[in-house]
């Protein structure tokens, strides 16, 4: 109090200067300049309030967007991340396709030319089995073509005049069929698992030059025949899958 009095003091020597005092007025001019001046500090204080509120909402407001930035840094960097993965897995794509094309266009071309040289190799086979065929029907000896089990399936003019049958009456008749009544030079009987055919299928072995006398319906009379039988193989495999045996009619030579 003491101090407030002594700030206020200047201020009521001015008043006294022009008019008397009295203790009641002293007393007076005192609590009112006490007063003035507890206003003028919670104006000041008021103020400071107001600049300190100020100044936490500015900072508030500055850290928001602060953050508001770090966020929409970080925001930019996963986007751009996306979009550069993205653009990775675009690329690997296209890559792979643009491999998966060229693989596609290879492919291709070897089909084509595989179909290609699988047309030339057919016209090949074609000409060779004509050629084949040309030279089977006009051979003087006769040829028979017999399956894995022994079953006659094809033969040539020639062997069709040898043994009087024909190639309907000689597809699926085997070895084994008692209607060959087939004998050995001695007159005894050529059982059908010891006939050359069987026995090239059985060894796999080319049998050769083996002499058989054959019954021929057409001529009512037995026929003689020099037969060599020659299996034939898949390849890779050793099993015959067939047999092919030549025979030349040597009846003349027998009488």
């Amino acid at each position: 109090y003491k101090t407030k009095v002594e700030i206020m003091k200047p201020i009521d020597d001015f008043y006294l200067m022009f008019e008397k005092r009295t203790d009641a007025d002293i007393s007076k001019y005192e609590n009112r300049s006490t007063n003035f001046l507890f206003g003028i500090i919670t104006i000041i204080a008021l103020i400071l309030g107001m600049f300190l509120l100020a100044f936490v909402a500015i900072k508030h407001q500055l850290t928001a967007r602060e953050h508001a930035e770090e966020d929409l840094i970080i925001a930019n960097k996963e986007l751009a991340f996306q979009n550069k993965e993205k653009e990775k897995r675009a690329n690997e794509l296209e890559t792979r396709v643009e491999q998966r094309t060229e693989q596609l266009a290879e492919i291709n071309e070897n089909l084509q030319k595989e179909i290609e040289e699988r047309k030339q190799a057919e016209k090949e086979i074609k000409k060779s089995e004509e050629k084949h065929r040309t030279l089977f029907e006009s051979m003087v000896h006769g040829v028979i073509y017999q399956d894995s089990e022994g079953t006659a399936f094809d033969e040539n003019a020639a062997a069709e005049r040898i043994l009087g049958l024909s190639l309907e009456q000689l597809q699926g008749r085997k070895s084994f069929d008692p209607r060959w009544k087939a004998i050995h030079e001695d007159g005894s009987d050529f059982p059908g698992e010891t006939h050359p055919p069987l026995v090239a299928l059985r060894t796999g072995k080319k049998v050769e030059n083996v002499v058989m006398g054959i019954f021929n319906p057409k001529l009512n009379a037995n026929v003689w025949v020099n037969i060599t039988s020659s299996p034939q193989f898949n390849a890779g495999e050793t099993k015959p899958f067939r047999v092919f045996s030549t025979f030349e009619d040597i009846t003349d030579r027998k009488l």
